[in-house]
This record gives structure tokens, sequence and C-alpha cells, in this order.
């Protein structure tokens, strides 16, 4: 009988959580179906591995031994998965991207920065609520998730790469505007993106705005609005850093100017760590939001 990579990984899971039932909740598979690889991976090597002492699962002497050659064998699998998967090919590749909306034009941008150095790779990516995107991504649905939120689960690499405010924009003419002792803000046509995103819409009522006078898909639409002058709206500030430089757009002197800030988190799989073109997206991303 032989020892399969999936025996391996099972092992190292319990290994690691000391409990067999918390194993199987996070790989999304039965107790006894853990059980049965863990003992058929026992008959093939002829020697228990783990002892149970009524409250946890520790390994056995031998167990100890069989866990540095685990997780060798582990690395080996992650370096050719990553070897396969790798942008030194000839072939196009593409990096599947799950995202909340708050982080879309994020994302993109930092897309479109590795791929003048790569231009081979692709970019296959959903905008959905926190919830959906979550779901999809357990369902091994994409390579990356992109959040505004931390997730707590051992199975995922998780880090921040950066964070972002939203800014209460106008052009010069609008921004004047407001500089009138007889005109506010609510008597401005304010420029909203369509988003469930509750936060943003806490933001409006803290403006008194209770319904946008235009509202567009994509906040680089919401961008090109505020500088033909259509209205004040709020932006993120990475997606506006050029246009305050050159004085182009402004942020309107309203208490508070900046109307909050968002973590970004990227996630991915312990399985896909190591990928030179994920990892080169991900640093993209870091000097983004940085």
């Amino acid at each position: 009988m032989r020892i399969t990579y999936h025996q391996i990984k099972l092992f190292l899971s319990v290994a690691e959580t000391k409990n067999m039932r918390e194993s199987a909740q996070q790989l999304f598979l039965s107790q006894p179906a853990i059980t049965k690889q863990i003992k058929l991976l026992e008959e093939t090597i002829e020697n228990k591995l783990f002892h149970y002492d009524g409250k946890k699962t520790h390994l056995t002497t031998q167990g100890q031994k069989l866990l540095e050659y685990a997780n060798n064998i582990d690395r080996a699998f992650e370096n050719l998965h990553s070897f396969v998967k790798s942008d030194a090919g000839e072939k196009s590749q593409t990096i599947s991207i799950l995202m909340g909306a708050s982080v879309e034009d994020g994302v993109l941008n930092a897309f479109k920065h590795l791929q003048k150095k790569q231009p081979k790779i692709k970019l296959n990516a959903c905008v959905a609520s926190h919830v959906t995107i979550q779901e999809q991504f357990y369902l091994n649905n994409a390579d990356l998730m992109v959040t505004s939120k931390r997730l707590e689960d051992i199975q995922l690499i998780q880090k921040q790469v950066g964070s972002f405010k939203l800014l209460l924009c106008a052009n010069a003419h609008n921004k004047n505007r407001l500089k009138e002792s007889d005109c506010k803000l609510k008597d401005l046509p304010f420029v909203s993106v369509e988003t469930k995103h509750e936060s943003y819409h806490t933001f409006l009522q803290k403006l008194g705005i209770m319904k946008p006078a235009i509202t567009l898909s994509q906040m680089p639409l919401v961008k090109s609005a505020i500088l033909n002058g259509l209205g004040v709206g709020l932006l993120p500030d990475f997606l506006v850093k050029t246009e305050i430089k050159k004085k182009m757009i402004f942020t309107i002197p309203y208490k508070p100017a900046s109307l909050g800030n968002f973590s970004v988190y990227v996630a991915q799989r312990k399985e896909g760590n190591g990928n030179a073109l994920i990892d080169n997206f991900i640093e993209k991303l870091s000097q983004l939001f940085s």
C-alpha cells in the first residue's frame, strides 16, 4: 500500500490542530474520513502516529519522526505547484481574483502596473459581496481574495497590504462655489458609485446626502464626472493622488475631509504560496495602497 499526498496533508493538519474534529471542519471533511485515512497511513508504515489523552491528539515518537519527512514532502509539492504555475513559461497566465467593490479600482490599477512588465498575463476578476467572495474562494474559484475585512482562518495566508481613505472631492469650480456663504454641500449635485457597502452609505448620511443626483457603476466614472464639474463625491485617495497633485481635484474643506479608513487584505491558500506571478501582483498592490 502506498502513502498518498492526501494522507500527508491530513496527517499534518491533525498534528497542527491536535484534534480530529477540528481538522475535519477546517478541511470540510467528515471526521470518520480523516480517521480512516490516518489509520491507513499507520497500517502502511506499521506504526501508531497519534495517541489520545482524553482531550487532545498527540504525536507518538514515530509520529514525531514522520512529521519532519511530511513537512519536507509538503514543501516539495508546493515548490512543484509553483514551478508548474510559474511565469517562466511561454504560455500566457491568468490571475483569478475575487474582491469587494471597495477595492476594485485599486486591484485593477495594480494589475495594469504589473501588466506593463508582464504583458502576457490576464486577469479574471469577480466583484461581489464579502460573503459571496468568501464562499466562492473556499470553492477554489480564485487564486486570491482581496477584501477590506480580515478572516480568521489558519488554512489561508492573509496579510494587510495597505489601506485607503475616502475623500470628499470636487473640481475647482464646485470647490469655489462652496466658499460662497449661501452655498452648502446639499446644494450641489452628489455623484455616487453604485455600491451596497454599508460604510459608504453611512458616510453619505453623515454628509446629509439622502439620495445622490448621479449614480455610476465604477469609481473612475465618478472621478471623471467630478473632474467635469457634474458634482461632488467620495473618491478613494489612491485614485486621485495624481489629480490632487496637479490641482485638478480638491478635497472639500468639510469636516471631516477624510471620511474613514479601510484596510486592504489579500488572502491566498497556503498551497499557492510561492507563486512568482502572484507574489509580484501582491507587491504591486502593496505599493499602490501604501
